[in-house]
């Protein structure tokens, strides 16, 4: 079963690194789950080792690969992006709301059942990610509504570090996104009704937020008892992030299992009395009949929360657990764990491309590994070692989730998980549970949970206040996660002395990651972020590094700071910013700012405007400076006191004869201004579009002076200003220009040196299926 669940893992995998899958007929694609089935069920009952391996392996590629194309077909077709749609169908998911009064905007899932679109008959696509602005009403979970949409393909963020939003979104099998037409009012049809897992949990969503009202607990309760985390902000995030309890916010083990161990002893103390009035009873013992009574409230409680990875995980191994003690046998622990992963790759193959299932099954190998042999000493002994394995063997995972490390994971864990699944879960889901029926009594053990974790809060945040709280490394490379997993496995693993003395050694190429392309003295490398409508360039020299703008921030909190800025650098090894350049104040370039100076201080910062609640310098032209033999200078603004577009920095980098021209969001006036000043001096071979490629911008003159061989536009997907404009994209390419488009190619990556100059697309060079095509 375990060499046969891995083997079905890594032929998962290697889809998962596929670019793409070839078209094949739809009678062939029938076909792939009994072939992937068969292969499963013959490769288990293989005899030999590698029969078993390469049947297994095959029949995970397949399996994984019909689920994608059943994917792949739900979605949204090209032609109908943009236009108003009408669309039947059911919201899926717990809606959430943003913002306030006259910003407010509601998100949810959307599953059409019907549509009409002005091209005729189409196929429905897969579930749709809706906004809707201004609501008169907002909708709730379970009921079937009538609205006018516009819709786009699913689109993310594509960096070569951070946030992976077309990797989620095609998990969640979210085939379209888009917003309810402002213009036509939405009508419900039907509203929620039954005993349907989602409902029940959106009751008891409204009846919490109801008792607690703005208690600052509220987002952290909800998290533990529905799975729902959706109130949790950045600020908490972050501390959780650093303090390595992000895990007690997900349904898992710790909450399936004392669902399942309270309705175990209230079935059992039941039966006992049972038994006592009615001997007849006798016949079913009282421990199977508790445990026939944990199977449905862990999985009740399963699918009220959401029904993750973690919580399939947990609740198939509870499942396991619990029927071998009906059947009076109990399997290896390992087969049981084997057992899980394959149910949930079963029911879910794209969940192997999620961290969750990584932290997940390897928290629980840890937990066999670890006690796969007797623990001599006390209770307390036994748990700070196993908390310590921990923060140990997650490590691998973690750095290459994350590019983090909680060093204090393991102090902290060994106070906050006998804190939190004694006191504070159990009276939180017995108080959520019982507001609908007990009001006062529910209400009470609410407080009391709150109150408990207010002061576990208090202990979080002091913890996760050092700098040493938490460790950043750039990404290691595959073989270095590989020597890391393989020096867990044998510092845990029940072996002779001889061998576990050599774990740390293979540890070690996974602490001493290091970024292997640093660019060599002369050389300078750049990276247009791909940060939707906005800015944000990094560029590097030997030594030194400098940010040029920070991309945009949205409500709610949202930015792209910590989005992609922070994860880029982590990525690359740096610790600090030499230099911070703010073109001017617009949000689209500054939106990310104060998200980056948390993480990364900057030694100077440059801007052409004043920035609110920043010290920054005015750059003005003549401002150069050398760093590793590649110069930098201002060329623009002439003087101070300019405000809105044209008074953007305008940076130029060169190195080895060639340049590279950073120019904001500098508009006509501006562009007439700066050719007039350095006519002979603005020639580069790479430009970066000025105001993101707008009509308002690069005029004919400019163009001539610098003469750029690559064009970049950094513009979001669909942006409702319709940038760059068409006829901007002709004009460059008639001097000979190549364009491109960070909405259609990602990240941009330069690399000039010597005699060479070099650009890549991240879209093109890591290429996924969940990708949209370039």
């Amino acid at each position: 079963m375990r060499s046969g669940t891995i083997a079905f893992l890594f032929g998962v995998c290697v889809l998962l690194r596929c670019t793409a899958l070839p078209q094949m007929p739809p009678a062939l694609v029938g076909l792939l789950p009994f072939l992937a089935l068969c292969g499963l069920l013959f490769g288990l009952q293989a005899c030999g080792l590698r029969t078993r391996l390469c049947c297994c392996c095959l029949a995970g590629f397949l399996w994984a690969a019909w689920r994608t194309f059943l994917i792949l077909d739900g979605a949204l077709p090209r032609h109908l992006e943009g236009l108003e749609l009408q669309v039947e169908g059911h919201v899926l998911s717990l809606p959430r709301i943003y913002g306030e009064d006259s910003q407010r905007r509601v998100r949810f899932v959307f599953l059409p059942t019907r549509m009409e679109a002005p091209a005729g008959k189409t196929p429905l696509p897969g579930r749709l990610l809706l906004s809707w602005y201004n609501f008169p009403e907002a909708p709730r979970a379970g009921e079937r509504w009538r609205l006018c949409v516009r819709l786009k393909r699913p689109h993310g963020f594509v960096n070569s570090a951070g946030l992976e939003r077309e990797r989620y979104l095609f998990l969640q099998n979210i085939r379209g996104l888009g917003y309810v037409c402002p213009q036509q009012a939405g009508r419900r049809l039907a509203a929620a009704a039954g005993m349907q897992p989602l409902v029940l949990r959106s009751v008891l969503r409204d009846r919490l937020r109801a008792r607690m009202g703005e208690d600052r607990t509220v987002g952290l309760i909800l998290a533990l008892t529905l799975g729902d985390r959706s109130l949790i902000g950045t600020e908490e995030w972050r501390v959780l992030r650093r303090t390595g309890t992000s895990h007690l916010l997900a349904v898992s083990g710790l909450h399936i299992g004392l669902a399942a161990g309270l309705a175990w002893w209230t079935a059992r103390w039941l039966c006992s009395l049972l038994c006592l009035a009615w001997p007849c009873c006798l016949w079913l013992p009282a421990q199977r009949c508790a445990t026939l009574a944990a199977l449905p409230a862990a999985l009740g409680y399963a699918l009220l929360a959401g029904f993750s990875v973690p919580t399939q995980r947990a609740l198939v191994m509870l499942t396991v657990l619990l029927g071998s003690g009906l059947g009076r046998s109990q399997p290896a622990p390992g087969d049981g764990l084997a057992l899980a992963a394959l149910c949930v790759l079963l029911w879910n193959p794209w969940a192997a491309a999620s961290a969750g299932f990584w932290l997940s099954f390897g928290a629980v190998s840890v937990i066999l590994l670890s006690y796969s042999k007797r623990i001599a000493g006390g209770a307390w002994w036994r748990w700070g070692r196993l908390q310590l394995l921990f923060t140990m063997a997650l490590a691998p995972p973690l750095l290459f989730w994350f590019q983090e490390w909680p060093a204090l994971g393991s102090l902290v864990n060994l106070l906050a998980i006998p804190w939190m699944s004694l006191l504070i879960l159990p009276t939180a889901l017995l108080g959520t549970l019982l507001l609908g029926v007990l009001p006062g009594l529910g209400g009470g053990l609410l407080d009391a949970a709150a109150h408990h974790l207010e002061w576990l809060w208090g202990l979080l945040e002091w913890a996760a206040r050092p700098d040493a709280a938490l460790w950043r490394l750039p990404r290691p490379s595959l073989p270095a996660l590989l020597a890391g997993t393989l020096g867990v496995f044998l510092c845990l693993a029940p072996l002779p002395w001889r061998l576990r003395l050599l774990g740390p050694l293979w540890l070690t190429p996974l602490c001493l990651a290091t970024v292997r392309d640093i660019p060599a003295p002369g050389h300078v490398s750049l990276a247009l972020l791909d940060v939707g409508q906005g800015l944000a360039v990094v560029a590097e020299t030997h030594t030194k590094t400098l940010v040029y703008d920070t991309g945009p921030g949205f409500p709610g909190g949202f930015n792209t700071g910590d989005a992609v800025l922070v994860p880029y650098l982590l990525n690359r090894g740096r610790k600090r910013l030499d230099t911070l350049v703010l073109s001017h104040a617009d949000n689209d370039h500054v939106g990310g700012l104060h998200a980056l100076l948390k993480n990364f201080p900057a030694t100077s910062i440059y801007s052409g405007e004043a920035i609110p609640g920043t010290a920054t310098m005015p750059c003005h032209s003549g401002q150069a400076w050398t760093w590793d033999q590649v110069r930098f200078e201002f060329l623009y603004p002439m003087d101070e006191g300019r405000q809105g577009n044209d008074a953007s920095c305008v940076l130029k980098i060169s190195a080895a004869g060639r340049a590279i021209l950073l120019t904001g969001d500098l508009e006509a006036h501006g562009e007439h201004m700066l050719t007039a000043r350095h006519a002979g001096h603005l020639d580069a071979e790479v430009l970066v579009l000025p105001h993101h490629g707008s009509r308002t911008s690069s005029t004919a003159r400019f163009i001539a002076s610098v003469a750029p061989v690559w064009a970049l536009a950094a513009t979001g997907y669909r942006n409702r200003f319709h940038l760059p404009n068409e006829d901007i994209i002709k004009r460059y390419t008639r001097w000979g220009s190549i364009v491109l488009n960070t909405a259609q190619s990602g990240m941009i990556q330069v690399k000039i040196g010597p005699g060479t100059i070099q650009l890549s697309a991240e879209r093109t060079r890591a290429r996924r299926i969940w990708h949209r095509p370039p």
